[in-house]
C-alpha cells in the first residue's frame, strides 16, 4: 500500500500542496471522518507547531457550522476523507470552496466525493490485510507533507518549535495543569 500510495503521489501536485501550508499569509483548517479525523489532528498538532493560524475543524455537524462561517477566500481546507465517506465531510469541502478556500483533498484511489471541488488531491492506498482499510498511507502521506513544510519552512519553523519548547520548559508553565502557577501567584489570607 505505502509503495502504491507514494508512486501515485505526483511532485506538482506535492509542491503545490507544500506551498499552500507554508504560506503564511493563508489559514489552514484540517478536518475528516469519523476515522480519518485522526490523521487531520495528526498534521494539525504537527503544523501548529511549525506555522501559526491553523484550526483543526471538529468531526460532527455543529463544531463544523460554527468554523466554517470563519473560512474565508484563499484559506486552505485540508479534507481526509476515505471510503465510506462522510456527507458532512464531503458537505463541509463544498461549502468551504464556495466560499473561495482551497481545498486540499487527502483520499482513496475511489475518490470521495470532495473531489469534485478539491484543487488538489493526494491519494493514499488503503491494501491491509485485515477487512478494515488500513490508514498508514494517509499517515505517511501527512507525514510527508509536513516534512516538505518543515523543509520549505526553514529556519522560521524551527525558530518556532524552540520558542514553543522554551515555553514549555518555563517552570511557570510545567505547574501551569496542576494549577499550582496560578495558586502561588494568589495573595494569602
Amino acid at each position: 500500500g505505502l509503495e502504491k500510495t507514494f508512486s501515485a503521489v505526483s511532485p506538482q501536485v506535492f509542491n503545490a500542496v507544500v506551498a499552500l501550508l507554508t504560506d503564511q499569509r493563508r489559514t489552514i483548517w484540517l478536518t475528516g471522518g469519523r476515522f480519518s479525523q485522526l490523521i487531520a489532528h495528526y498534521l494539525y498538532r504537527q503544523l501548529r507547531m511549525v506555522r501559526s493560524r491553523c484550526s483543526l475543524v471538529g468531526a460532527t455537524f455543529d463544531p463544523r457550522i460554527e468554523e466554517l462561517i470563519d473560512v474565508g477566500r484563499g484559506d486552505v481546507v485540508c479534507v481526509f476523507d476515505y471510503r465510506r465517506y462522510q456527507d458532512d465531510t464531503v458537505a463541509f469541502a463544498r461549502q468551504a470552496a464556495a466560499r473561495g478556500a482551497v481545498v486540499v483533498l487527502f483520499t482513496d484511489p475511489w475518490l470521495s466525493p470532495a473531489a469534485e471541488v478539491a484543487r488538489h488531491i493526494l491519494i493514499s492506498h488503503p491494501d491491509s490485510p485485515s477487512p478494515f482499510d488500513s490508514m498508514v498511507g494517509g499517515f505517511a502521506l501527512a507525514e510527508t507533507v509536513l516534512a516538505g513544510v518543515v523543509a520549505r519552512l526553514g529556519e522560521r519553523g524551527r525558530a518556532r518549535v524552540e520558542e514553543l519548547e522554551a515555553a514549555r520548559r518555563d517552570p511557570g508553565w510545567a505547574n501551569a495543569d496542576r494549577g499550582t502557577a496560578v495558586r502561588s501567584a494568589r495573595p494569602r489570607r
